[in-house]
């Protein structure tokens, strides 16, 4: 008659042959189900001053109801998108009046705090402006700073879906002195502002 620790071995030496079998039946593990994220070096989403993708610095007066834009330059390698998922964060101080959608359909969802995910019922071609921002600051500011981060876009069906990171950019009004975008600033709720999110057709 086995005891109670004689049965106990028995027990786990059992467990770890049938674990030694299912292992080699079953297999490794399938590397890359899930492959990684690409980079696309020279493609960027950025925040700029003018329609035209120019300027990535500005000025504001208080009370002043100012425009920035963000807009994406895609290269050859991705020739479209169906989603786009990026970080944002901007100044304490500051007030988003209005949010436009340059893209008709765009469904804006915040994703954390200061996290927002896009997505578009078409694929979204070329490089573009996305969306027109109406910010008004109530106090005189220096060196205010809009980050972009994190940037990572769906390429769009028809091509074979894709994830590629891109690189983002950073804004400044009323530079002065050393650049904000080297040293972070206060991030601010995309999810306070998702509200404000229109697409063309909704205006």
């Amino acid at each position: 008659m086995l005891t109670g620790s004689t049965q106990l071995l028995v027990s786990m030496n059992r467990f770890l042959a049938y674990s030694c079998i299912a292992a080699a039946l079953i297999g490794p593990a399938k590397a890359g189900a899930q492959p990684a994220a690409e980079t696309c070096e020279s493609c960027f989403l950025g925040v700029y001053d003018d329609a035209a993708m120019s300027r990535t610095t500005g000025t504001i007066s208080r009370f002043e109801i100012k425009s920035v834009y963000l807009g994406i330059r895609l290269d050859e390698t991705v020739t479209g998108f169906e989603s786009i998922a990026f970080d944002g964060t901007y100044p304490d101080g500051f007030t988003v009046l209005d949010v436009t959608s340059y893209v008709p359909g765009a469904d804006i969802q915040a994703t954390g705090s200061n996290s927002v995910r896009v997505q578009w019922p078409q694929c979204v071609q070329g490089s573009r402006l996305l969306f027109r921002v109406e910010l008004l600051s109530t106090s005189s500011v220096q060196n205010a700073a809009v980050q972009i981060s994190n940037a990572e876009l769906q390429t769009c069906a028809a091509s074979g879906v894709r994830t590629v990171k891109i690189p983002a950019g950073c804004y400044v009004l009323n530079p002065r002195g050393p650049s904000p975008c080297t040293t972070g600033i206060v991030p601010a709720t995309w999810s306070s502002t998702k509200g404000l999110y229109k697409t063309g057709a909704e205006r």
